[in-house]
């Protein structure tokens, strides 16, 4: 099965992925979260960096019990979420938490505290976009990912041409500030004319659009 990548996220009124303090905020309402559950129910395995688990570890919530995998790609390591009294493990127990450090110092200093946690650590130093991609699909049979995180880590995939489907929950009610990122960050990413809007609804005052990239 070819490999499928696809972007799910929420979006404020002024079109960032989160807001200029980082302070732990859920965008989106209970619907927003159903349906990203329906989402999630397509794939094999989340991924998400560093600084979306450590603003919201909570599980991949889905409403079936098919093997899921939830791969953290981190820089800065997650030490501080995991000895949190707001981290419950026994959530992630569905799936399969891994998390992928992208510091080799880091990854020395956490890998024995995710061992006791019974979390599974690789050290993914220098592997693109591209390649960490297919490494997640050759090493775990996962050929359907689901990316999820802010502009910053969402834009190395979008450079390598690797996001066929856009799922984005706009919430005009919150606005994100200049300090924030957005979807696209830069001058390099292309326009979203390389995507084709599929399918735009309105439900509770939030706007549902799905994209699907054109060469597909």
């Amino acid at each position: 099965m070819p490999l499928r990548v696809a972007l799910c996220s929420a979006m404020t009124l002024d079109g960032r992925l989160g807001t200029d303090n980082r302070r732990k905020i859920r965008i989106g309402s209970d619907r927003d979260i159903s349906f990203l559950r329906s989402i999630r129910n397509q794939f094999q395995a989340s991924l998400m960096g560093g600084e979306t688990f450590r603003t919201w570890p909570l599980p991949p919530l889905r409403t079936n019990t098919d093997p899921y995998y939830q791969f953290v790609q981190t820089q800065k390591g997650i030490k501080e979420v995991l000895l949190s009294d707001n981290f419950r493990y026994e959530r992630w127990m569905q799936n399969e938490l891994i998390v992928l450090y992208s510091d080799a110092n880091v990854y020395n200093k956490e890998s024995e505290l995710c061992m006791k946690k019974g979390i599974q650590t690789i050290l993914v130093q220098d592997l693109s976009s591209t390649e960490l991609a297919h490494y997640i699909e050759t090493t775990y049979q996962c050929s359907k990912i689901l990316i999820e995180g802010g502009g910053r880590f969402c834009h190395p995939f979008f450079l390598a041409g690797l996001i066929q489907d856009i799922y984005l929950t706009i919430v005009p009610e919150v606005m994100g500030g200049k300090l924030s990122a957005g979807l696209c960050i830069g001058e390099e990413l292309q326009s979203m004319e390389q995507y084709t809007l599929e399918k735009a609804d309105i439900f509770n005052n939030e706007i549902v659009a799905h994209y699907t990239k054109k060469d597909l």
